[in-house]
């Protein structure tokens, strides 16, 4: 729902650009602690993760969807085929027609939920612009930040992440849009990259400890402690807490012009390789591994490598020096990766963990 809004408010297609980039920080992240920790792959037994499309039909309800979404750009009328979609292939396919009228129940009781929290963010909206506290905020904000943009994008992601502990996702990011979107626009970023901005740390507040009600909700289905639960999934998500400055400070990123230029073929290409780069050199310095177990130097290397490419493009007068900052930082990446590479090879380190191939019980096989 909340993805849905964000493409409401935004009027963007290509809004999965915006979360590709996530994906790949969680994803090397997890990467780099399996290699880590020598975790044993899943057994060959289990089903892929194809398996639950390809099982009943190569016709799926959500790929016309997203098909249409993607065509004709129309929410409403994607979601109405989806829907009518699963209906038909509900009541044709045998092993699916009995589920129907029960996942039609449930999902007309989660609607009304749903429908009942829209209603009061709307009431809450209303108030906001009605009073014209947004105005007060904003022009509040300013006047400490000044004309200082990385001092206001940090204080809107405090006041994101603090909204976010008490609130849904869904009302933090439309109170933040309302009270801070003037703002960003103000101080020269673009309206996508604002809204993705404001989005993200809404989100990473479910992951960021003490509240953390993602943390929450996996340590119950897990079976495990609450707070090491959350504060693993805050781990895992600390790179990710880079991409949104990226957003504001490289929107070729998510293939937007800038304001003062124009959008070519190589910033687009330098965008995503800074990414690349950066996401890889931050993971890997803060799990402590790439190839073998990282020393101190090492680490700081990385974090410095990280640094350099995940900064804003710098300008020294009327040079622009971000290409060689992002070309050092790589440099240092690779030479970091290779050094460790070869001794890896020479010398196979120790992991620090070594799961065990769990043996089927009596407890399990009930």
């Amino acid at each position: 729902s909340l993805a849905i809004i964000l493409v409401l408010a935004t009027m963007r297609k290509s809004l999965a650009l915006g979360f590709a980039p996530r994906i790949l920080a969680v994803v090397s992240f997890i990467t780099v602690v399996v290699a880590h920790q020598a975790m044993i792959p899943l057994n060959d037994s289990l089903p892929g993760w194809m398996s639950p499309f390809l099982a009943n039909s190569w016709i799926h309800p959500g790929t016309e969807s997203l098909s249409l979404l993607l065509m004709i750009g129309s929410l409403l009328s994607s979601a109405i085929v989806g829907m009518l979609g699963l209906l038909v292939f509900g009541l044709i396919h045998p092993a699916w027609r009995p589920e129907m009228l029960q996942s039609l129940t449930k999902s007309a009781k989660n609607g009304i939920s749903l429908v009942a929290a829209s209603a009061c963010v709307g009431i809450i909206i209303g108030i906001v612009q009605q009073t014209g506290i947004a105005t007060d905020f904003s022009a509040a904000i300013k006047g400490v930040v000044e004309t200082n943009l990385f001092l206001a994008l940090v204080g809107i992601m405090v006041c994101s992440l603090i909204l976010g502990m008490g609130v849904p996702s869904v009302v933090c990011y439309l109170l933040m849009a309302t009270l801070m979107g003037s703002l960003l626009g103000e101080l020269g970023v673009l309206p996508l990259a604002a809204h993705l901005f404001i989005f993200y740390f809404g989100m990473m507040s479910m992951v960021t400890p003490p509240v953390a009600l993602a943390g929450y909700a996996s340590a119950s289905i897990a079976e495990a402690p609450i707070m090491k639960t959350s504060w693993a999934a805050f781990r895992f998500s600390l790179v990710g807490f880079t991409l949104p400055y990226m957003f504001v400070y490289r929107p070729a990123l998510l293939l937007l012009a800038p304001i003062d230029g124009q959008l070519t073929a190589f910033a687009v290409i330098h965008a995503v390789l800074a990414a690349l780069f950066g996401i890889l050199a931050l993971a890997a310095g803060l799990a402590g591994w790439l190839s073998t177990r990282l020393s101190l130097l090492s680490r700081g290397l990385l974090f410095l490598s990280a640094a350099l490419l995940l900064a804003p493009i710098t300008h020294i007068g009327e040079y622009r020096v971000g290409l060689t900052i992002d070309i050092t930082g790589a440099a240092l990446f690779l030479v970091i990766a290779a050094v460790n590479w070869q001794v890896a090879r020479v010398r196979p380190a120790e992991p620090d963990e070594l799961v065990d191939e769990l043996e089927p019980t009596a407890d399990a096989a009930v």
